[in-house]
């Protein structure tokens, strides 16, 4: 009998709420980033801080807690046995080539062009994954209201962006953007599959945010001759918690979507995301089209009632062997 330990499975309303609070911080984290990336004029040196400050808190973390330090060898024997592939533990690369990517080319197609495309292919590499049963919820027919849920999904992004179209310098550079978010949704389903296999979700967040920070740094080297570096960083408090707030997305998502999928995680991520901008918008003016994510929310939900199987949308205990 397989006595791996594995992380608690939450139940699905309380899912459904964590995968929401996720794609808030998510927002909130971009927003953070954005903010002192305009402060320092480096966007790469503000995602390496970002980063950085992650894996320093994930470390406290995990000198605090020994469970989170036992799932290191507890994923080393499930790596042994092979429940998992090795190579899923790398998952925090895809994640350092997102907020790379951020600042390599949203200028150039766009932050709405960028964000629908991104968002296109985390939901086409969502149904895909959960067809093929690689994250942790198994498989996951695409079924009709699936489908049409996915697509509902990136028209409702697309509106709520409405209101901040560029005309991108070259549109085959949407489709990088659009490559990066089908690797997004690799990296929360090999993000899950590494948390079942450690028995302990810090335990993936550590790894993502390990491998994401390696990432980040060999970008910064590589730009540090043509951008240069800050000469000076502000002394806002706020302008620093990129970092934790990407620690709470990573684990969110490492804890829910063992219960409710890539897709339908995806889509209420994105809902949370959406209304995060919605109250940065009534907090900041002006720095988003109100009535379009408005209309965007509210489509939005939509979709994940739509391709929110509730016969499928319960606790799942897998066992890979």
């Amino acid at each position: 009998m397989d006595q791996t330990r594995t992380p608690a499975t939450l139940r699905p309303w309380l899912a459904i709420v964590a995968a929401f609070l996720g794609g808030a911080a998510m927002a909130s984290q971009a927003f953070v980033n954005g903010e002192l990336g305009s402060r320092i004029h480096n966007g790469f040196v503000a995602a390496t801080i970002s980063n950085t400050a992650g894996i320093v808190l994930v470390s406290l973390i995990a000198v605090a807690v020994p469970e989170v330090r036992a799932g290191f060898a507890t994923l080393a024997s499930s790596i042994r046995a092979k429940k998992v592939p090795w190579f899923f533990t790398l998952a925090g690369a895809l994640g350092g080539f997102y907020v790379t990517s951020q600042g390599l080319f949203v200028t150039l197609v766009g932050i709405a062009s960028f964000t629908v495309a991104l968002i296109a292919g985390t939901s086409i590499g969502s149904v895909l994954i959960d067809m093929w049963g690689i994250g942790p919820a198994g498989r996951r027919a695409p079924t009709p209201r699936r489908l049409i849920g996915a697509v509902m999904g990136v028209v409702a992004v697309a509106i709520a962006d409405s209101g901040r179209f560029d005309e991108p310098t070259s549109m085959w550079l949407l489709i990088i953007p659009f490559v990066i978010g089908f690797g997004v949704s690799w990296q929360q389903a090999l993000n899950g599959r590494v948390s079942v296999a450690a028995g302990n979700v810090m335990t993936a967040t550590y790894l993502n945010f390990l491998v994401g920070t390696v990432i980040m740094l060999v970008f910064v080297v590589i730009a540090a001759p043509e951008v240069g570096l800050p000469a000076e960083y502000p002394a806002e408090w706020w302008l620093y918690l990129g970092g934790p707030l990407g620690v709470l997305f990573v684990t969110l998502t490492s804890l829910t979507i063992r219960t409710v999928g890539v897709l339908v995680f995806t889509l209420i991520a994105t809902l949370g995301q959406l209304s995060a901008a919605l109250t940065f918008d009534f907090l900041f003016p002006g720095r988003a089209d109100g009535l379009a994510v408005v209309i965007g929310v509210v489509i939005m939900a939509v979709a994940i009632v739509i391709a929110t199987d509730r016969r499928g949308l319960q606790p799942t205990s897998i066992s890979r062997s």
